[in-house]
């Protein structure tokens, strides 16, 4: 597990949920950790459109 993991974790969780950690912890995901989540996810979305619609300088 990596860093790229805990934003669909926490999604799935959602505000007040349970996430489970590695070696069978759990923590509750916080709002601002979901809210987090989905600025990530937003951010990445808009990165990917951005990427799609440049054109080759060739």
């Amino acid at each position: 597990m990596d860093l790229k993991d805990r934003p669909p974790r926490i999604l799935v969780a959602g505000p007040g949920g349970l996430d489970r950690l590695p070696f069978g912890e759990t923590e509750t995901a916080r709002q601002e950790d979901y809210d987090a989540a989905l600025t990530y996810f937003e951010e990445r979305a808009h990165r990917i459109t951005e990427r799609a619609a440049r054109v080759p300088a060739d």
